[in-house]
């Protein structure tokens, strides 16, 4: 009689486990997932981003030109299913210098809007820097360009040309003269921007 009670005992304890086993297995690897796999995040540490305005010296004929420098941030450079570049500024550890050339619309023309913008970025401090044809991706050098245009509107990576920048704290030298792989209107930027 005894090992009957024992078998029964056993019996239900086995329809009660096979009963409730896949509640078991998913709240156990929820918890594993949960807390085994937890990470630990680390802020960034950088300052507040901020960005100055600038009159450019010199604009391009029938347009519009303006000079951005932002402190302390980086350029995020993402790409879409299709492969097309897309920019962001975001805050981070260097200095991004944005140049940005807009073409007076035609009145009463639909689509006759047109932007040029050139960014890179640059560390903080002096700085005495020449780069040249490739090596212009060491500051992330992208060409923009902003209008109806199939095919040859975005932004595009910048491999041919110079850039020379010298910079001491107070003021910003920059001699950038370049060739896009689309077409375009800014070919050179001769600017000397005294910091704030």
């Amino acid at each position: 009689m005894q090992s009957y009670k024992n078998n029964a005992f056993k019996n239900a304890n086995l329809v009660i486990f096979k009963k409730y086993r896949m509640k078991l297995l998913y709240y156990s690897l929820t918890f594993v997932i949960l807390f085994a796999c937890a990470s630990k995040t680390v802020p960034l540490k950088t300052e507040k981003m901020e960005s100055q305005n600038f009159n450019t010296s010199t604009c391009a004929e029938n347009g519009n030109c303006v000079v951005e420098i932002f402190k302390n941030s980086a350029l995020l450079i993402r790409k879409d299913e299709t492969g097309q570049l897309y920019i962001e500024i975001i805050p981070g550890e260097k200095n991004v210098f944005k140049y940005s050339y807009t073409k007076k619309s035609v009145e009463g023309i639909a689509d006759s809007g047109y932007q040029e913008i050139i960014l890179f970025e640059f560390v903080s401090g002096e700085i005495n820097l020449h780069l040249q044809n490739k090596d212009l991706q060491e500051a992330n050098l992208f060409f923009g360009r902003f209008c109806y245009c199939k095919g040859e509107s975005g932004y595009f990576r910048v491999t041919k040309g110079n850039l020379k920048l010298v910079a001491d704290g107070k003021e910003i030298n920059v001699d950038l003269n370049f060739q896009a792989e689309v077409p375009q209107i800014i070919h050179e930027i001769k600017e000397t921007i005294k910091l704030d």
